[in-house]
């Protein structure tokens, strides 16, 4: 069994409820299509449309009057009209029914909470191992974003009814601590929590010193430049962006590659699962002549993307391997080759290119601080990489439902239809909500079946499926779904979400959840990787068909289905109304466009030398320049025979084939430092921006 869980900010909408409700009895809740009853108490109204139940469970849901039966509709309006009010009651001293479940109905500062008794049978959690799993909330939580996410953790963890009452105790304590930090709306900037308007002026004066940086790089004043950016790097702890640009510089424009690596962990601390830190994180190490850590970098990268950039890289170090410029162990050679050919043949990724040298990724510019959205700039020279946002699923004809994250701050939108293999259709945003993270996107052409939205109440234990695309797939050719059952489906929950246990969801926000039906009962949200069993909360349906109907004009959703389908037709409705949402941004800038010249992120440098033009002496003895030699010396003389009595004394001295430099001109290209046997200018490709090649498919 699970408890039903409402947030601290439901509880004072809920009290103001019940304090006005009328007390009213047990009876038989219908809906008007006769698809569902329920035996609940009438509460009180929440808004015009929607009504207050609680049921014999404890439970407190809200349901839209408009849905119910004519006989339900009319007798909520005669208490309304002619039942006088009674004193409200407490729902932490009522007493169950006696033919409900027995249940405990607590107020705790985190909120409203139906906690359920064990089952027979059942235990509580072990002190030390709910200890534990305290402990991993508690970091979760302090890697929010905003003190609501940390509220909305905390309260799922206490929805499990086998946490003993000490823990309880304790996580509903720092429950109301993290509510106290909400109401102020704090939100966390590297290690501290903080207020909007100071975490809005610690993005702007990154932004600014970002780009002091770049124009006193571009002035040829790197340590200036590179100090403004460290700056910036600290004034914003969690951005990437400054760490990244000094990264690339350091890799391409100067080729010190240690320095790069570590700025590159920067930003793979502060951002684990960014496909181009991974990339060119491997890429430093490669030129470092570390194959098995490049490898690790590789791998996690391929799993999260199937990008062309990373089969031309490793195809390039297959070739490097091949003509001995660079030595790669046969291990990671066959672990290499597995992803490679996990991209190409199963993904249908581009294979790798002789004349193409090495490929740097860069990040998308990062949308304007005010968070409104960026329109491109009218220049068409300008660089525009795709950024792919997340994903998205159709409940409308040719309208896509997706996050307000997704698409804030971004242009040009572009969508992967998963019914079209290898098309991509442009899609304008038409709605932004204020009050719930969701936007609509108007995509003509798009050939996805819309999925039914379920707007009625769906049951604590509903089966349900969820589906999404992994973080970047620019072809929707991986959708990943996986299977669990709804904990929460009330939109008391805290910020209308509703919460499902299903282990090993995808975790990129935007897809449907939807039920053995094939109805839309949430759309995917967040993940919580740190409690035990694996929780996650979606925007509910309610919400969203409201949001719809206010932006969409005579909107028409599909009908809903009352019979249980197979799984593999419901995942198969999935899978054909849920798409990839890509943007096009302007790329960002690293401050080589001027130095290198154009197809500065295509490396052309010489891969045994990493553009060093020298490579170390190939004399075995020679160790930075001096070699070893004997040198004769006297070192006395024979007393009867007078002759002389020597001896050999090992020396250092310079090494004649490098005239103790301790490096030579590199022999495969001739002291240039640029491969000759690979272009700057490919076919097919934006020199300029090598990401532009995904703009176009063919």
């Amino acid at each position: 069994m699970k408890r039903f869980v409402i947030s601290g900010t439901a509880v004072a909408v809920l009290a103001c409820i019940i304090a006005s409700s009328v007390h009213a009895e047990f009876r038989t809740w219908s809906a008007a299509s006769g698809s569902f009853t329920t035996e609940a108490e009438y509460v009180g109204k929440k808004s015009a449309d929607v009504i207050v139940l609680k049921r014999r469970d404890g439970a407190i849901i809200d349901v839209p009057l408009s849905k119910l039966s004519a006989a339900d509709q009319a007798y909520v309006t005669g208490l309304g009209n002619g039942t006088p009010s009674a004193p409200a009651q407490n729902p932490t001293t009522s007493a169950p029914s006696s033919a409900a479940p027995t249940t405990v109905a607590t107020v705790t500062p985190a909120g409203l909470s139906a906690v359920p008794t064990l089952g027979a049978g059942e235990k509580p959690m072990d002190a030390a191992e709910a200890d534990r799993a305290l402990r991993n909330v508690d970091r979760e939580a302090q890697k929010c974003k905003t003190a609501e996410e940390a509220i909305v953790l905390y309260t799922v963890f206490l929805s499990d009814p086998k946490l003993p009452a000490a823990t309880r105790t304790e996580a509903t304590q720092k429950a109301a601590d993290w509510k106290r930090m909400a109401e102020q709306g704090l939100v966390r900037l590297g290690t501290k929590w903080v207020t909007l308007e100071e975490f809005r002026q610690a993005r702007v004066r990154s932004v600014f010193l970002i780009n002091q940086g770049l124009e006193m790089v571009r002035l040829n004043q790197d340590k200036l430049g590179f100090d403004k950016l460290l700056e910036a790097s600290k004034v914003a702890p969690d951005d990437i962006q400054a760490d990244f640009i000094i990264a690339t510089v350091f890799a391409i424009g100067v080729q010190k590659f240690e320095k790069a690596e570590e700025h590159y962990k920067v930003c793979l601390r502060r951002d684990p699962t960014n496909p181009a830190v991974l990339n060119n994180l491997a890429l430093t190490l490669i030129r470092q002549n570390k194959p098995v850590e490049a490898l690790g970098y590789w791998r996690t990268a391929a799993s999260l993307c199937h990008d062309p950039r990373i089969v031309q890289n490793i195809g390039r170090l297959f070739e490097a391997a091949g003509s001995r410029k660079l030595f790669v162990t046969p291990a990671v050679l066959d672990q290499l080759s597995d992803i490679y050919a996990t991209l190409v043949l199963d993904n249908n990724v581009s294979a790798a290119t002789k004349q193409m040298g090495w490929q740097y990724m860069v990040l998308p510019q990062q949308p304007p601080v005010d968070e409104t959205t960026a329109a491109l700039p009218a220049d068409t020279t300008v660089d525009k990489s795709i950024a792919v946002m997340g994903s998205g699923f159709c409940p409308v004809s040719e309208y896509i439902l997706t996050t307000r994250d997704a698409t804030k701050g971004s242009a040009g939108f572009v969508i992967a239809d998963p019914n079209q293999p290898g098309k991509r259709l442009d899609a304008k945003l038409i709605a932004s909500s204020e009050r719930y993270n969701l936007s609509i996107l108007h995509c003509p052409g798009l050939t996805c079946t819309p999925l039914p939205m379920d707007d009625w109440y769906s049951r604590i234990g509903t089966d349900v499926l969820v589906a999404s695309y992994p973080l970047i797939d620019t072809k929707a050719a991986s959708l990943k779904m996986a299977k669990g059952k709804l904990i929460s489906p009330s939109s008391f929950y805290f910020g209308g979400h509703v919460v499902y246990e299903v282990p090993k969801a995808p975790s990129v926000p935007g897809g449907p959840v939807v039920d053995t039906m094939g109805n839309v009962v949430a759309m995917h949200l967040k993940s919580f990787e740190a409690l035990n069993n694996r929780y996650n909360a979606g925007i509910n349906t309610w919400a969203a068909r409201d949001f719809i109907r206010e932006s969409i004009p005579n909107a028409r959703f599909s009908p809903v289905g009352k019979a249980d389908l197979p799984w593999s037709d419901v995942e198969k409705q999935a899978a054909q109304a849920t798409v990839v949402i890509m943007s096009e941004q302007p790329a960002s800038d690293v401050g080589l466009n001027k130095r290198v010249g154009e197809g500065f992120l295509i490396d052309v440098s010489c891969s045994k030398c990493s553009g060093m033009k020298t490579v170390r002496c190939p004399v075995r003895d020679c160790a930075n320049g001096k070699v070893g030699a004997m040198q004769r010396q006297i070192t006395g003389v024979n007393p009867t025979t007078g002759q002389q009595i020597y001896q050999d004394h090992r020396i250092s001295v310079p090494c004649r084939n490098c005239d103790g430099r301790g490096r030579v001109t590199c022999p495969e290209c001739h002291g240039s430092g640029v491969d000759g046997s690979v272009s700057s200018r490919p076919r097919g490709i934006n020199t300029a921006n090598p990401i532009n090649g995904l703009l176009n498919p063919n």
